[in-house]
């Protein structure tokens, strides 16, 4: 009766053909130790309100947030706020608008804010909020960027973009301006990276140098071609010295790029493209950078087809492997951070469903209190004779003794959940057609660190000798799992 390690541990992997391959890591993501040379599963970040921002319009939801020095901005609906690291809330101004993308950049005394309709300044040192009236200043100003001294802003519906006077966002020039591509190609999105400017259009990015001259400084670089250009400007994200997109062509949505200064490279897989393709509304896609235990993630999220995709960098980095998970709300929704800072040590999101200020962090194991569903679903197993197999035994190595203090039994007044915890096994025998009723089986409650996560009796692989496994959590404890073993007779 042979044992043998299950390759269970890995990445989001949903191909157009589920019996192909239809792995899920759900709020669940691999990650891997150059020590030992190994993956195992970690779980997904929690998060919970802090404060409720705009409070006399509820339905107002996050836009924009950024850090500068000893505050951090946020956008909720047509409201700017000023937050301190006491999180005292201090509104500093009024946009136009109420919904949609807002840009934001500083140069350390100036916080500069556009919305689509209007670009706002607020100056630090005087606590001022001052519309841009300059007459050089376009009327649709849909985007901004800040490096070495000077302002920019992308004029919606054109391949135009201005710059400022030198470290002034409230004067312009009308003449200061370049059109970012020679084909009219309508520009998205401006960004920095690595001390240059990034202008990315809906089919084409230009890369753009400060060569010092005067009115206009800087200049194309020719050597750069990129013949694609960004989903939108929501989506495209610089952080942590990398900059990351959705690029976008004339046959649709593409892939996941990301750039460490040069030529980017693309980091979706071709299961990963195939999501995207097949999205209701792509344009409605925004994303987040953020670092947590080590890791850069890029997340993007797409409010009506309800999906958030993460990418690992760090993996990628080290391993080159291009791995992707997906997070979710309990309810099956989005994940619902909209936009994010890292302020004080500390993680700050807001969100798209509503005005509140979130923590999102390891250390929270709920929702908003309502628990992280995590899920894992890997790869066929197929015995090496290609025999159909009894499955005697599945073995899921889990950090066991995850469970929180408190009353385990369910008819108490006391009952906590997550003080008994379990994982649940389903088995599918038809290719990841469907899956058979869910099997429980203990994590351990606190303590109790020896306690093994066993199901036994599991059953015949199907008629072709294949058989695939899903492992489902509903409890809120911290779920890694080492790997799996499954013992098994080969049916003759």
């Amino acid at each position: 009766m042979p044992t043998e390690q299950y390759d269970f541990i890995g990445s989001s992997n949903q191909q157009r053909s589920v019996t192909f391959d239809n792995q899920q890591s759900i709020n669940w993501y691999p990650v891997y130790d150059e020590v030992k040379q190994a993956w195992f599963m970690a779980p997904t970040s929690g998060t919970e309100p802090l404060v409720e921002l705009d409070t006399g319009t509820p339905t107002h939801t996050g836009r924009a947030s950024f850090t500068v020095g000893t505050n951090q901005y946020q956008v909720v609906g047509d409201k700017v706020f000023r937050i301190d690291s006491g999180l005292t809330v201090t509104t500093i101004g009024t946009l136009t608008t109420s919904s949609g993308y807002v840009g934001i950049s500083s140069n350390n005394v100036q916080v500069f804010f556009v919305d689509g309709s209007a670009g706002w300044v607020y100056d630090i040192p005087g606590g001022t909020f001052t519309q841009v009236t300059a007459p050089g200043f376009p009327a649709t100003p849909i985007d901004c960027a800040f490096i070495l001294g000077f302002f920019f802003v992308v004029e919606g519906d054109t391949d135009l973009f201005y710059q400022s006077a030198i470290n002034d966002a409230l004067t312009w020039n009308a003449e200061n301006f370049a059109e970012a591509n020679s084909t009219g190609d309508i520009l998205v999105a401006s960004r920095v990276l690595k001390d240059r400017l990034w202008m990315a259009s809906t089919y084409s990015i230009s890369i753009w140098d400060d060569q010092g001259d005067a009115g206009f400084a800087f200049r194309i670089d020719g050597t750069i071609q990129l013949n694609y250009g960004v989903l939108n400007a929501k989506s495209t994200v610089s952080a942590y010295g990398y900059l990351f997109f959705i690029s976008r062509t004339q046959s649709g949505v593409g892939s996941a790029y990301f750039s460490k200064g040069g030529t980017p490279e693309w980091i979706s897989t071709s299961a990963q493209d195939y999501q995207f393709s097949i999205l209701t509304n792509p344009n409605d896609g925004e994303a987040i950078v953020f670092k947590e235990n080590g890791h850069i993630f890029y997340q993007i999220s797409f409010t009506e087809d309800n999906k958030t995709f993460v990418f690992d960098v760090t993996n990628y980095l080290i391993t080159g492997s291009k791995t992707w998970h997906t997070r979710q709300m309990f309810d099956g929704t989005r994940h619902i951070a909209s936009s994010y800072v890292y302020f004080a040590d500390t993680p700050y999101i807001l969100s798209y469903a509503d005005n509140y200020l979130y923590e999102m962090s390891q250390n929270i194991l709920t929702d908003s209190g309502i628990p992280i569903y995590r899920c894992r679903e890997g790869i066929d197993f197929l015995a090496p004779s290609y025999n159909r197999i009894r499955v005697e035994k599945f073995e899921a190595n889990f950090q066991s003794g995850v469970g929180i203090n408190g009353t385990p039994n369910i008819y108490s007044p006391y009952y906590v959940q997550g003080a008994s915890p379990h994982a649940y096994l389903s088995i599918s025998r038809n290719g990841g057609q469907t899956f058979g009723n869910k099997k429980i089986a203990p994590l351990g409650r606190i303590g109790q660190f020896d306690r093994r996560t066993i199901w036994y009796k599991n059953g015949m692989s199907g008629a072709k000798g294949l058989i695939r496994f899903k492992i489902e959590i509903y409890d809120p404890v911290r779920t890694y799992l080492i790997n799996c073993a499954i013992t098994y007779t080969v049916a003759l």
